[in-house]
């Protein structure tokens, strides 16, 4: 499996799927694992890279969000404490994500050595700025809705990094699955925390390539708002801006985006009307 990125506090590999990360941060007294995914050996190589590093020490397992590419290699890790946002553990789609992890794996006739499960989350994060334990206030959760409603982000305020799971990705735009505002708010909440902690450096995307300097976060942060006030507009007026396509092609030329961004389009409809209903 490719190593995207590595220093000496994380090792991210990268899927061959969907170029996927996961993150493996060695923090002395503890291991954290994120997100392990996609295929079989893939899976397999970062379970042999922990139990290569861990040596006994603790290793808590961190799902950024219940996406079923996230949570694809969960049943790997048994012997971890499970992490994620109070909102994971309480989905009501549970049986519906597991099936989506079956059916890809029946459609390529995968077979794993490791139970498919939901994760049983041991500690859940409920608020923002939540720490890992007591004695490492240096390890911050932070509640990250908008691409998901259950997604969280993980801050190693002392290290400078971020695990910002299915935000901020070079590759791909923002995919708005459950609401467009708190999208928004949650790459301002990611903008706050690197403004007001001077040493972070790195942020790593559950897609595509690691930031690696304040300056290339803080770019990913204004380009994504860009796309979501053109998201919006098109919802509203039901026409793409001129620009539009031209932008989503700064992010990747793989045609497949656009029919992604035809259901932003649909899904921040649908959004607009639920919203409108309420008042």
């Amino acid at each position: 499996m490719k190593i995207q990125f590595k220093n000496d506090i994380v090792t991210v590999f990268e899927s061959a799927l969907y170029r996927t990360t996961s993150t493996v941060a060695d923090l002395g007294d503890l291991v954290i694992v994120t997100d392990p995914n996609w295929l079989p050996a893939e899976v397999g190589t970062i379970r042999d890279h922990v139990n290569r590093i861990a040596g006994g020490r603790p290793v808590y397992l961190f799902i950024t969000h219940s996406d079923y590419d996230h949570i694809i290699g969960c049943g790997a890790f048994q012997d971890t404490v499970v992490v994620a946002s109070d909102a994971l553990s309480t989905n009501n789609n549970k049986a519906d994500i597991l099936a989506e992890v079956l059916n890809f794996d029946h459609s390529f006739y995968i077979t794993r050595d490791y139970p498919i499960k939901y994760p049983e989350v041991d500690i859940k994060i409920v608020k923002d700025g939540q720490s890992l334990r007591s004695d490492r206030p240096d390890l911050q959760f932070f509640l990250a809705s908008g691409h998901t409603e259950d997604g969280a982000i993980l801050l190693l305020r002392d290290q400078g990094i971020i695990i910002a799971g299915d935000y901020l990705s070079n590759i791909e735009f923002p995919f708005v699955y459950f609401h467009l505002d708190q999208y928004r708010s949650t790459l301002l909440k990611i903008k706050e925390i690197v403004l007001s902690n001077k040493s972070v450096r790195l942020l790593i995307p559950g897609h595509g390539d690691t930031a690696k300097s304040r300056a290339e976060i803080f770019e990913r942060i204004s380009k994504d708002l860009i796309y979501l006030d053109l998201l919006e507009m098109e919802a509203v007026t039901s026409k793409m801006p001129t620009d539009t396509a031209n932008f989503i092609e700064s992010y990747s030329s793989n045609p497949s985006l656009l029919a992604e961004h035809v259901k932003n389009v649909n899904n921040v409809k649908q959004m607009l009307r639920k919203d409108l209903s309420d008042i």
